[in-house]
């Protein structure tokens, strides 16, 4: 969590001068060539760090976060080069800010090559953006992902592919460390090598350095189905690199080789060896289908330093076969002899040790292959959600890649008999920056760009933001990724004897576990367009404890609104078939894009010009929006400027006078529902976004707007918000302040509140009278339209908690059935919004208390 602001200041040039610039990435609808043309440049008139035009509007701050949303990574990669920040930090002329780096944030989808224009999965019904892979990750740029769910790099072996998907190779230019630079929150998978291919082809990250050290950090990922999950390769025998990324709270399965440590230049004629000294904390390895956890990685990247215990030293990860004593084993790791495919063996460098670490101390790691059956015959057990729903529901395809913990497991696929032996067992040091040592010499790093500090704190150079491994886990929003999941009222869970609240692996579990999602999605759905091989995924499964003897009924989340619209009496009509506008927009205007002009054409678009240009006031043209239903490229914290809208007085899904086109947020707005001064300025207060600019000093008083800056690293779904404002993270409530919520459930008439679980722990029932009464929660049709929903569970009238469950239903039904589904919601959101205590806000007062919060903490 980042600190409060602090300090005062109006003279913005000597506040700042190291910035991160952010970089958004929209697989489904962005677009390289308008995104590479519209969006500032090294040294165009419109530039990063340019100070807004004040002269018409009052925006102040400097622009930090880029408007127009890029197709692929590798175009973003491209324009983010042309500022040279991979060598040195970027200056915006006569001043002293810099860019230093870049985040790249992608939106959830497919990111992978496409065999034809516009290719459809036929697994999810989502386009393949036709990413190019290997993506060469240039020094100080960094890719956060929306979450490791439904954010997937696949680089399509299944489809003929052989290829790597990420190299981070140190060497490229001089002095490329890759210092505090991170992946976080996406699904690499489908990585593979070939004759014509060889490694480090394969790999889904490969990181490598032949001259300076690459302190890469891989964080709440999935690494699935690839030949090599992270390769590391570095230097040679003789010259060694200091070499040590940082592999923090990551899943692997089903890889041929998790992690492969050793030389793959060179040829034959040196041993193969593990070189580098890399950091591992809080991994899973599941080799069901693979050969091994890892290979050529010493026990000294494993092994951390405690202050407590007889023994100093324990492993916090978990694989298949660690065993400890006088004859340790390695288990399913460090064993192969023949190499795994095209990836030659490599062993273990000798003992770094410092000081020497016992090998007893490798019996500390957790062994999961009772539950994998890792090495057996015996089908995989029950560890994830996905082998939940694969067992619990046969002859169904849930989320093939949904490696969120299951609460209870299985050693078969029989009904679940003991705690996830994952939760809480975990290593967090303490504190996110910790005092943490490892066996290899090396230290705890920070992992991500920014300790937090603000300006006023006598470090003008220090990002104000946090962006790290510790904040959100494999869900990203609203799941913390240091959290205990006790359910008030219920039987507590136990913390491991680390005395650490943190996981193993990518997820974190939470309160609230909503799952049935078609693959690499958080979307229920069925008979999808163009993907005629997707099953029904319209069942919502509550997991949770399995509790039927006795019964125990669990709070059954609630949701504040759904986000999505049909315009039936717009002029021209507008079609949100959602899943047409995601696979090929069927809209004229404008033509062949998927974007439109604006609110409305009437509106005013105001472009950037250079402040010793005069300023000239220039209409815009076509730009990017997303669905109003889907994501779009905003940071949390930062405003939405049509969402308040829904959460209003006059909350409906078409307004005649408005004229909202189909898509609802875009990042740069001239709202006709912002505040006006009529009395100094005629024009409406903010036509753009403020939250696109660096201004933690607005003044009060004047036609400023609220502060603006990045609180938090992560993208917000829309309808949410900082959960500051509503109880504190990372307890606090991420549904919009002050509007009224609803519980979740399907159909309405029955007791909403409670839920109870089956013997596997699917919430599939609901309470009705004291007699269970079994109904399957449904997601509602929709009629092709998208609807988000964004849940939480409400333990008390004034206490929300955080973790988040967000996804959207796009369901074919009846026009007549459609209507009435929505109909009945907006009934009974009216009759809530009616009945409501808490006095609706308006945006600016939202943004003013959720600030005024964090500056009391």
């Amino acid at each position: 969590m980042a600190l409060p602001l602090q300090g005062q200041s109006n003279n913005l040039n000597s506040d700042r001068h190291f910035f991160t610039i952010q970089v958004p990435v929209d697989p489904i609808n962005g677009d390289d060539a308008q995104a590479l043309a519209n969006n500032p440049s090294a040294t165009g008139p419109k530039r990063p760090l340019m100070p807004h035009s004040t002269s018409n509007t009052p925006i102040h701050g400097f622009l930090q976060q880029i408007p127009y949303s890029f197709k692929t990574v590798t175009a973003a990669i491209n324009w983010i080069k042309t500022f040279g920040i991979h060598q040195q930090p970027w200056p915006y002329p006569n001043s002293n800010r810099k860019i230093r780096k870049a985040v790249i944030h992608c939106l959830p989808g497919l990111y992978g090559p496409a065999l034809y224009p516009g290719e459809i999965d036929p697994r999810s019904g989502l386009p393949w953006n036709n990413e190019t892979f290997p993506l060469v990750l240039p020094n100080n740029v960094s890719i956060q992902g929306t979450s490791s769910l439904d954010t997937i790099f696949d680089a399509r072996k299944e489809a003929g592919y052989r290829t790597g998907i990420i190299t981070a190779h140190n060497g490229q230019t001089a002095n490329e460390e890759y210092d505090r630079d991170f992946i976080d929150g996406i699904t690499l998978r489908g990585a593979a090598s070939d004759p014509e291919h060889l490694p480090p082809s394969g790999a889904a990250i490969y990181i490598s350095s032949t001259s300076e050290e690459n302190l890469l950090v891989v964080t709440n990922c999935f690494l699935v189905e690839n030949e090599v999950g992270i390769a590391i390769g570095a230097g040679t025998p003789e010259e060694p690199s200091p070499i040590s990324p940082r592999i923090f709270n990551n899943t692997f399965a089903e890889n041929g080789i998790g992690i492969w440590s050793g030389y793959l230049v060179g040829g034959s004629i040196f041993t193969h060896k593990g070189i580098a000294t890399p950091l591992l904390l809080n991994n899973v390895f599941d080799t069901k289908n693979g050969a091994s956890a890892f290979e050529g990685i010493s026990i000294d990247s494993l092994a951390v330093q405690l202050t407590t215990g007889s023994n100093p030293w324990h492993i916090f990860e978990a694989w298949d076969g660690p065993k400890g004593g006088t004859t340790p084993s390695w288990g399913r790791a460090n064993y192969l002899t023949g190499g795994y495919g095209f990836w030659p063996a490599t062993t273990i460098l000798g003992s770094q040790q410092v000081p020497p670490v016992p090998n007893a101390t490798l019996g500390t790691a957790i062994d999961i292959q009772p539950y994998t059956n890792a090495g057996s015959s015996q089908p995989h057990g029950i560890l994830f959600i996905r082998d939940l729903l694969d067992a619990g529901i046969p002859a169904t395809s849930y989320s093939p890649n949904d490696f969120r913990l299951s609460p209870w497991i299985s050693m078969s696929q029989s009904q679940p008999t003991r705690r996830n032996v994952l939760v809480n067992t975990g290593y967090n040091g303490g504190s996110p920056t910790g005092p943490l040592q490892w066996a290899n010499g090396q230290t705890m790093p920070a992992l991500g760009l920014s300790t937090g500090v603000a300006q006023g704190s006598n470090q003008p150079d220090v990002e104000f933001a946090e962006f790290h491994g510790w904040d959100f886990d494999c869900e990203g929003f609203g799941n913390p990724r240091i959290f205990d999941p006790s359910v008030p009222g219920h039987t507590a869970w136990l913390p491991g004897a680390n005395g650490s609240l943190i996981d193993m692996g990518a997820d974190e579990m939470g309160q609230l576990i909503m799952a049935g999602y078609i693959p690499f999605t958080r979307i229920f759905s069925r008979l999808v367009p163009n993907a005629a091989s997707i099953s029904d995924h319209t069942r919502i499964f509550f997991v949770q404890e399995p509790a039927t003897n006795p019964v125990v009924l669990y709070d059954r989340p609630v949701y504040t609104g759904f986000l999505g619209s049909s315009y039936p009496n717009a002029s021209p009509p507008l079609n949100n078939n959602w899943y047409s506008q995601a696979q090929a927009n069927p809209n004229t205007f404008p033509a062949g894009t998927n974007y439109t002009g604006g609110v409305n054409d009437s509106t005013v678009r105001y472009r950037l010009t250079h402040p010793q240009s005069g300023d000239p006031i220039v209409p815009l043209g076509g730009f990017m929006r997303n669905l109003l239903c889907d994501f779009s490229p905003h940071l949390i914290l930062d405003a939405h400027p049509e969402w308040a809208n829904w959460f209003d007085g006059e909350f409906n899904f078409y307004k005649p006078n408005q004229k909202l086109g189909v898509y609802g947020s875009s990042s740069w707005f001239d709202s006709p529902d912002e505040p006006k001064d009529l009395s100094s300025n005629p024009k409406y207060v903010s036509p753009d976004n403020w939250n696109l600019y660096y201004n933690p000093y607005a003044t009060t008083g004047t036609n400023d707007r609220p502060n603006s800056a990045i609180l938090f690293g992560h993208l917000n779904p829309p309808g949410t918000w900082d959960p500051v404002a509503n109880g504190g993270f990372p307890f606090g409530s991420f549904l919009w302040p002050g509007a009224p919520v609803l519980p979740f459930t399907t159909p309405p008439f029955f007791n909403a509140g409670l839920y109870e679980t089956d013997a596997w722990g699917l919430g599939d029932q609901q309470n009705v009278q004291g007699t269970s009464y079994r109904v399957s929660d449904h997601a509602p049709d929709t009629n092709w339209d998208g609807f988000r929903y964004n849940c939480e569970v409400q333990f008390s009238a004034n206490s929300q908690w955080s973790n988040l469950q967000t996804f959207l239903v796009s369901n074919q039904g009846s026009e007549q059935a459609a209507n009435q589904a929505s109909g009945n919601r907006k009934k009974a959101f009216f009759k809530k919004l009616s009945s409501t205590k808490i006095p609706l806000e308006s945006l600016d007062s939202v943004v003013k208390k959720s600030l005024d919060a964090r500056k009391k903490k």
